[in-house]
This record gives structure tokens, sequence and C-alpha cells, in this order.
């Protein structure tokens, strides 16, 4: 059937108007109808030419052919590093002693191929081997890997050393699917006639950057690709990725990890680039936060672990990412959102920092919490919790309640987005925060979970502030009706539980039951179906305290 598509563009090109075209039609489309195949093998729809719609078949010998080329310059020799077969025969290798062995394995270390000089034509052969390697099709895929691992068994071991480091990265960090076969294919090619390559069939198994890294061979490669190549690539997706991957590998190596921090990686968080400023601050905060569990592991002061210029760069960096320059310019909701991990990301480390960075950083955050993206407002969110739960857990009563006084009113703002951040972060807050002023705390959610003329269509605020009450009651509890009676011996001890009173209780069940009856509609539909389910899932918080109790 390939014949067939020529055959119809002939009939098709014939001009209408002689008459005896008419016969040759006829002729030739009633032997077509009489072969049996279905119309698909040729009637596609793609506009591609036919030469192309074939290119599969071709590039498959062409490969081929390009391997042979290359063998041509190169001369023909067995490696004595390669994989060493040895007899074939059970009895023989039974009777096989040690100090032969001892000598197979001298020969082997003995050779010095240093001085092979290979030919420059290998190099343009390599290239065009390697981009047939990033083919779609698989069977392309595969003969190229086996055209790699035969023109490499004839080079010096130097070389192949240095591609087993560069084939493995490809498998384990490249982003698209068809480019993590080949190379792995490639790899499997090399360990398979080769041998040598360091822990091959154990990364063969398992082809996980965690499990690769372990391996001093590989490990520092693996790193270096991160930071030069994955730190600053164009997906963002594959920037977070970057930033969780080196957040593990730096459990690995330590020392390693902060001198890069120190040189590559924190002085390109100011870079006027956004790929690159941004993908900085997410693997520095990913980075710093290992460094600050390594020195708590090792039992030791930080600044002892990383330095004391290591620590004022860090601190310098901590003041530096707020510039408005970053904030307001193009790209700012991103470089919001990594702001919000950095901050998330060294306040759950505990890395030690002056009251005037974490007060330049709850201005931020608070900032971000009345952001227009959704985005912005969860990783705010996550990020002023870490960071009260860290820096603020000594602080007296007095700056406490300050700084509740200030974000208390934002709960019931006039501006939506406010509301919609700062009441679920609110019910986020940690304990000891929360019970400064817990019946204000839980007056301002139910305030800003009614239903007004001026909130009527602010179905989101409702929704969070709703969500947020159940969290505070489960953050602090529901307190007994009446003190609790202990027995100690003859004597009997009676105490109070602090919690939330039945008084508060039963205001914030009416606020539920007023959610129930929600059915506020507007252009997008019933939108007060997110707050009747956010009441569902967040009155069964009370109740599962009195079933327990």
């Amino acid at each position: 059937t390939a014949d067939l598509e020529p055959l119809l563009h002939y009939l098709e090109n014939q001009d209408p108007g002689v008459k005896l075209k008419w016969e040759t039609h006829y002729g030739w489309l009633s032997i077509v109808v009489k072969i049996p195949f279905h119309l698909q093998r040729f009637d596609t729809s793609t506009s591609e030419p036919i030469m192309e719609r074939i290119a599969y078949t071709v590039k498959k010998p062409l490969v081929k052919l390009t391997q042979r080329i290359g063998l041509i310059f190169l001369k023909p020799r067995v490696a004595s590093w390669r994989y060493q077969r040895g007899s074939r025969s059970l009895a023989a290798n039974l009777q096989q002693s040690q100090p032969v062995e001892t000598k197979a394995a001298i020969s082997v270390n003995d050779e010095d191929d240093h001085d092979y000089d290979v030919p420059e034509e290998i190099e343009e052969v390599l290239n065009e081997i390697l981009q047939a390697l990033r083919d779609k099709n698989r069977e392309v895929q595969y003969s190229t890997a086996k055209g790699i691992g035969r023109l490499t068994s004839r080079l010096s071991k130097n070389f192949a050393d240095q591609l087993a480091k560069a084939l493995v990265i490809t498998p384990v960090f490249d982003r698209e699917v068809n480019c993590r076969r080949a190379a792995a294919s490639a790899f499997q090619e090399h360990v398979g006639r080769q041998g040598t390559f360091p822990h091959g069939i154990d990364i063969l198994t398992t082809c996980d950057y965690l499990f690769v890294a372990q391996y001093e061979e590989y490990r520092p490669h693996l790193i270096q690709h991160l930071v030069d190549r994955k730190v600053i690539h164009w997906d963002t997706v594959i920037r977070q990725l970057t930033s969780q991957a080196l957040h593990q590998m730096t459990f690995l190596d330590p020392e390693s990890m902060k001198l890069i921090l120190s040189t590559q990686i924190l002085p390109r968080c100011t870079n006027p680039e956004l790929y690159l400023r941004h993908g900085s601050i997410l693997a520095s905060g990913k980075v710093i936060s290992a460094l600050c569990q390594v020195a708590k592991d090792h039992e030791r002061r930080l600044p002892d672990e990383l330095g004391d210029a290591a620590m004022e760069s860090i601190t310098q960096t901590c003041i530096d990412i707020l510039e408005e320059r970053f904030w307001r310019s193009f790209g700012g909701d991103p470089m919001r959102i990594a702001v919000c991990h950095f901050i998330q990301d060294l306040s759950s480390g505990g890395f030690p920092l002056l009251d005037a960075v974490v007060d330049r950083w709850l201005k931020a955050l608070r900032e971000c919490l009345a952001s227009g993206d959704s985005n912005v407002q969860q990783s705010a969110i996550s990020a002023v919790t870490a960071l009260i739960g860290e820096y603020f857990r000594h602080q007296p009563v007095e700056k406490l309640t300050a700084w509740l006084n200030h974000f208390l009113p934002e709960v019931t703002s006039n501006n939506q987005q406010a509301r919609v951040g700062n009441a679920l972060a609110l019910g986020s807050m940690p304990r000891f925060l929360l019970t400064v002023s817990l019946p204000k705390v839980i007056q301002q959610l139910c305030t800003c979970a009614l239903i007004t003329d001026k909130t009527l269509q602010w179905a989101e605020s409702r929704k969070n502030a709703l969500t947020a009450l159940s969290l505070v009651c489960t953050t602090v509890g529901i307190a007994p009706s009446s003190p609790v009676k202990m027995t100690d011996g003859l004597i009997f001890i009676y105490f109070e539980i602090s919690g939330v009173d039945q008084v508060t209780l039963a205001g914030i069940f009416r606020t539920f039951i007023d959610g129930f009856e929600d059915y506020t509609v507007d252009s997008r539909g019933d939108i007060g179906a997110i707050v009747r389910e956010s009441t569902m899932y967040s009155i069964q918080v009370p109740f599962r305290f009195f079933y327990f109790k």
C-alpha cells in the first residue's frame, strides 16, 4: 500500500477536461478497489510529504551507518578495563587458583592508554549520534545507545569515565521523558559492554537522584548540574523541584553545599533576571534549612557550623530580597511566592535573625496575605505560621498583643482579599498567640463569616472564616463546662482547662448554622455552595471534642 498514495496523487493531477483521461481513472480505480486494505493506511490527517512521514524508517539505518563511519576512524582493540567474561567452563572456574586471579587483576590495571589519540572526526560523529538520541522513536533511541557503546569501547578509559558521569545526569534530571529513556538506554549499553561504570548495575535498577547521589563518583556532578542548569531553568516547576532535590543532597554532602551556597546560589538571589533570582531564592532557602538541621544533628551552633561570613551573607540576603524593585516589577507574584517559601524554610530550620529582620518579614507577609493571587496567599499563610511559631514563642505578652491588634482588623477589612488571606492565617496561628486574646479572635472570625449587604458576594472570605474557626477550636481545644476533678490520695484537686468556653462555643455554633443557610448567587452561579461545604467540614470539629469526652 505504500505505492497507493503516489498513484492517487497522479490521478488527482490529471486534467479532467481530457476525455481519454477518464479511461485511465476508471482502470486504475478499478484495480485499487480490489485491494483489501484500510484507508487509514495511507489516508492520514498530516500534511507532511510522504518522504518525511517515512523518515522514521530511514533514521534507524542512518544512525547505524553513522556508527560504522565512526568505527572506521578508531582502530580495533579490546580494552583491558572492559568487562572480563572469564572462562565458560564451570570446572575450569572451580579449579582456578587465587594467584591466577591476582595476576589477571594486575594485568588489567597495568595498561596505560593516556597516549591514545582520538581523531577529530569522532567529535562530529558523536554529535550526530547524540542528536539522534533525542528522537521520539524508541527503536532509533536503542540503536543510538548501542552505537555510543560501540564507539566508546574503543576510546580511552578517562573518556568513558567522563561519559558515565554525564550520562547519569540525563536519565535522572531531564525534563523530557524521551531524553530520560534514551540516556538510560545509553547508560545501560555502557554498563553491559564495558563493566567499569561505577555502581552501574545498582543505578540501572534504581535511577533516582537521591539514590545515585549517595555514590561519591556521581554526587558532585549531580549537584553542579542542578546549580548550573536546573536552578535557572525556564520552567517554574523545575526550579521548585530542583530546590527540593538540593535540600535532600545537602544531608549527603553538607561541606560542598556550604561552599556552593556562599559562592554561587546566594549571589544570584538579587540578580536582575527573574528566573535566576526566583530559582536561587528557592534553592537557598531549602539548602539553609537542611544545613540548620545538620547543625542540630551534630549538636553544634549554627554559626560554628556555617561560619561568620556565611551567616552575614545569609542575613544580608534576607534583607535584600525584600527590595521594592523586585516586588513591584514584572514577575512580582512569583517573587512573592519564592520569598514566602524562603521565610518558611529559614523559620522551620530555626535560623537566628535580628528582630528588625523579623519585623520586615512580617510586614512583607501581611502584604502577601492581601494579594489577589491565591497561590501567594497560601504561601504567605504557611510562612507567617512558621515565622510566628519560631521567633515569637518567647516574646512577652505585650508584644504578642500589639502584633495581634495590628492583625485582627484585617479580618473585617473592607478589602475582600485581605479578609480571605488574613482569616485563614489567623486560624493557622500557634496556640500561644491565640490564647493571648482568644475571645476577640473568635469574635472577629464570626463577624467575618456573617452576611451583610456589603459582603454579600464575598463567599470566599466567609468560607475561610468558617475554616479558621474550626482550626482555632482544634488548636486551643474546648474547655469543659465545669472544673476537672482529680484525686491525689485523699486530696481532691480542681483545676481549669483553658480553651473555648461554653458561651463562646455557642456563638460559634450559631455562626455555623448561619453558614448552612448561605445560598448566595451571582454571575458565577451558586457561590454559597462553598460556604455550606466549608460549614459541613468545620462543624465536625467541636462535635468530635464532645464525642471523645
